[in-house]
């Protein structure tokens, strides 16, 4: 006897999103052939991509691109010479798939232009990095530029982008200056070249209907600049991250949310120095089972873990991977108007207590200077990253950004890890982002509760079911296949004489059908549509078979 088992049609809640819509600019709507680009011979001046004009000046006479911008998905990290003007030292766009924009603003500057609703508003920065022409040259010099730092090392060389805004006809006196390579510190081992991509924050010129972008360096001759006067841009506009618990546009979760169904039960601590560049006694306030149980937002109610150091959290039931945060991590951070004063850390996750994988942290802070023991920190700054989020509310933490991830089941997290991201910017001891460039938070903190403060670990997503789907490889009464599958699934019963009621499970146990099963069945059908993807559960009789929704 066969059957057909229609499923009900489940409605599955919406993910929403806490960033306000603006008017980003990704260049994810241009196209290009693969390794090329668009340098404006089309004689159009310009392109345009979300709500901003990128202006772009083309010499039709000798056929060449004199300023502005253009755009192109080139990938030559190696060609350190005016053959490869179009390529990002990153080989790539900030997405890692896609087109980014490369400026030259060597005579009168580049321009962006305000359209749409950005126009007189608040721009909130863009992705910048340097050009493979002006890396190498900057690192290797050639027969017009110099090598910064010069034979020596000693020479205190400088790269600069400059970006200042127009309101109406007017240029504003509030600038923003980021440096693309720097030379001038006393110690070598603090010069860099940026090689990688990293945030510029423009809120500090307000609201603006266009954007004036120079370049300024260390070398130059009686002609003008000799570094090669080019910069790339990708992700203008781009919406920050949340901001503080409790205010509009926030992603953080109250400890008493009603969304959090358990707390983690067993933590461990490995301890890291209070100041790892010192060679300090380790961090020592709290005990590891402070951070067991429910969020309390107290200051005496803590594990710190010293720089560097981590807790490993076990849970009463696995965390599963469902719609929008699956958990949070709650620290003890402190505010100061709209900004926090924000002990960092990196959170991991595993399905065995081995293998743990990292949520792709960003850290969006100036690393122009250390933050000390009195900085406040714009959680609009920080993406993935616990503890920023003030005291009794957490980061949270959505398990769907690393599905796909091998090793690693979203569908059963036994274990998390916290990791203190120390907050050094200096590259001895500094703890990179998902881009490369250094967490920054307060540092050194050289004392008994120095470090990442533990509160506590929320569970939004949990699976409910776990003891009975470790039965299923001691009873084999049905079988499932095929698995995955799409749109429908085939059981088949072991024994034609076994009856009883056949259950559609999700992974924390809410029955989505069933279907009873008379003697002399030997294999029904289920149909998926109206099932989203993910894992599900199959029970009759005792026994548990897991399947995934494609």
């Amino acid at each position: 006897m066969k059957h057909i088992l229609q499923l009900a049609t489940l409605t599955c809640l919406s993910l929403t999103t806490a960033w306000s819509q603006v008017a980003k600019s990704d260049f994810d709507e241009l196209t290009l052939t693969p390794e090329s680009y668009w340098n404006g011979s089309d004689g159009s001046k310009g392109f345009a991509s979300g709500d901003a004009h990128f202006v772009n000046s083309y010499n039709s006479e000798w056929a060449y691109w004199d300023g502005g911008f253009v755009y192109s998905n080139t990938s030559d990290v190696t060609t350190g010479n005016y053959l490869n003007d179009f390529s990002a030292i990153t080989g790539k766009d900030y997405s890692g798939n896609g087109i980014y924009a490369v400026g030259q603003a060597g005579y009168g500057g580049a321009v962006i232009k305000l359209t749409g609703t950005a126009l007189n508003s608040t721009v909130n920065g863009f992705y910048v990095t340097n050009t493979t022409y002006a890396a190498l040259v900057v690192k290797n010099g050639n027969s017009l530029s110099k090598k910064f730092g010069g034979t020596t090392g000693d020479d205190q060389d400088y790269f600069k982008l400059t970006i200042q805004g127009y309101s109406g006809e007017v240029l504003k006196t509030e600038k923003v200056d980021f440096y693309l390579a720097d030379y001038r510190s006393s110690d070598n081992s603090l010069d860099y070249i940026l090689k990688n991509w990293r945030w510029v924050d423009l809120r500090s010129l307000g609201n603006v209907d266009s954007l004036l972008l120079t370049l300024e360096s260390s070398d130059n001759n009686e002609f003008g600049m000799l570094t090669p006067a080019y910069f790339a841009i990708d992700e203008f506009n781009a919406p920050l991250f949340s901001t503080l618990g409790g205010q509009a546009g926030s992603t953080a979760i109250s400890k008493s949310d009603v969304s959090i169904v358990n707390w983690a039960q067993e933590c461990t601590v490995t301890r890291g120095p209070q100041d790892i560049s010192s060679g300090t006694a380790l961090a020592s306030f709290g005990e590891d089972a402070l951070a067991t149980g429910i969020a309390t937002g107290a200051s005496n109610s803590l594990v710190s873990l010293g720089d560097g150091g981590s807790a490993v959290l076990k849970f009463q039931h696995p965390i599963i991977n469902g719609t929008g945060a699956d958990f949070a991590v709650f620290e003890n951070g402190f505010t100061s108007g709209a900004k926090l004063f924000a002990e960092l850390a990196f959170v991991e996750v595993s399905s065995d207590g081995v293998h743990f994988f990292r949520f792709p942290a960003i850290s969006n802070t100036s690393l122009t200077t250390q933050s000390g023991n009195a900085t406040y920190t714009d959680p609009q700054l920080l993406y993935n990253l616990a503890g920023s989020a003030q005291g009794s509310y957490g980061t949270p933490f959505d398990l769907q950004e690393l599905d796909g991830t091998a090793g690693l089941d979203i569908n059963k997290i036994t274990h998390v890890k916290i990791v203190d991201a120390v907050g050094s910017i200096n590259p001895l001891y500094e703890a990179l982002d998902k881009n490369g460039n250094a967490v920054n938070d307060p540092w050194p903190t050289a004392f008994a509760s120095g470090g990442f403060d533990l509160d506590a670990v929320g569970v939004i997503h949990e699976s409910s079911i776990t003891g009975i789907i470790t039965m299923r490889d001691k009873l084999n009464s049905i079988s499932v296949y095929p698995n995955p599958a799409a749109d429908r699934v085939n059981v088949s019963f072991v024994d034609s004489a076994s009856e009883g009621i056949l259950q559609l499970l999700d992974m924390t146990g809410n029955e989505l059908a069933s279907e009873t099963i008379v003697v002399g069945t030997d294999k029904i059908s289920l149909e998926l549509t109206s099932l989203k993807q993910g894992v599900y559960v199959l029970l009759f009789n005792g026994d548990a078979q897991q399947f995934i929704k494609q």
